[in-house]
């Protein structure tokens, strides 16, 4: 029951990332906030990915060692997203 939780938890971190990517196509304004936060995004899907094989009892103790740099980088990238949105750091073209 848990690994299916993770599993939609992929679907939605990839849905997510997609519809980043979709906005950072159709916008001019923010276009680094969406690459961002689109591969904040795809990692954060991978990661969920991993507990959920993790949970089924696949490769457990390589998965757990392959976790931590994966979470690391989602929450950098989700950081480097709150950085971004500062109104110091965005000026309009």
């Amino acid at each position: 029951m848990v690994a299916a939780l993770d599993f939609i938890g992929t679907l939605g971190f990839a849905v997510a990332a997609v519809f980043a990517l979709r906005t950072y196509r159709m916008t001019k304004h923010l276009s680094y906030y969406w690459v961002v936060f689109a591969l904040g995004m795809g990692v954060a899907a991978v990661w969920s990915a991993l507990v959920g094989l993790e949970w089924l009892g696949w490769q457990s103790a390589l998965l757990d060692e392959v976790q931590q740099p994966v979470v690391a980088s989602a929450v950098t990238a989700l950081a480097m997203c709150a950085l971004l949105t500062r109104e110091d750091f965005i000026k309009p073209l």
